[in-house]
């Protein structure tokens, strides 16, 4: 992709659809064929058209499946983690899943809009702009949220709200310390003396 168009916001608020079209070899892991095309295209939307990410297309695939989103981990940009966010959202595009993989507000390519909104209000308008976007152009009725660390919280909040989500994956979100939690945290303060002599 050399440019997004005259990004930020492409002249006028408007979306920008260039379409990426990739050949070569991807994730022998998902037993996907070696060479194929993957369709990709760069969006701006929301509500104040501030929001970019990269939507991967499935040539053709059976209806009726849900849009995945994968939601930004921490600081990172749509790229995620050693872009776990790319090779996740191609593998499931393989099996005609449409996935977008969007930069919240603030984060990666996406600006940050002036309002008074806080991070946690932010973030699920965020996400309902997204989901919004894939029902209004693709006709996607259900969504799947896939976030990692605070891209899990956010995952929850808009699934305890929406309905339309019907399923998250949350990897390292929620814990709740439980006794197993602080008997393996403090037990080695406790048995040793110079250990505990720090703690206290």
């Amino acid at each position: 992709i050399s440019a997004y168009g005259d990004h930020p916001l492409a002249a006028g608020g408007m979306l920008f659809l260039p379409t990426l079209t990739i050949e070569g070899e991807f994730f022998p892991q998902f037993d996907i064929p070696v060479r194929r095309l993957v369709m990709e295209k760069v969006l701006v939307f929301g509500e104040h058209k501030n929001l970019v990410g990269i939507l991967s297309e499935p040539e053709a695939g059976p209806g009726g499946l849900p849009g995945v989103l994968l939601l930004n981990a921490g600081l990172l940009h749509r790229v995620g983690p050693y872009r776990l966010y790319v090779e996740l959202a191609r593998g499931f595009e393989a099996s005609g899943f449409h996935v977008l993989r969007f930069d919240g507000s603030g984060l990666g390519d996406s600006p940050m809009p002036q309002d008074s909104r806080d991070y946690a209000e932010r973030s699920r308008d965020d996400i309902i702009d997204a989901m919004d976007l894939l029902a209004e152009k693709k006709g996607i009725e259900t969504f799947v949220l896939v976030g990692l660390c605070s891209g899990a919280d956010n995952a929850h909040a808009v699934a305890s709200v929406d309905e339309r989500v019907t399923g998250v994956v949350m990897l390292d979100g929620f814990t709740y310390p439980t006794l197993r939690f602080y008997l393996k945290d403090y037990a080695p303060y406790m048995i040793n003396p110079v250990r505990l002599a720090w703690f206290v």
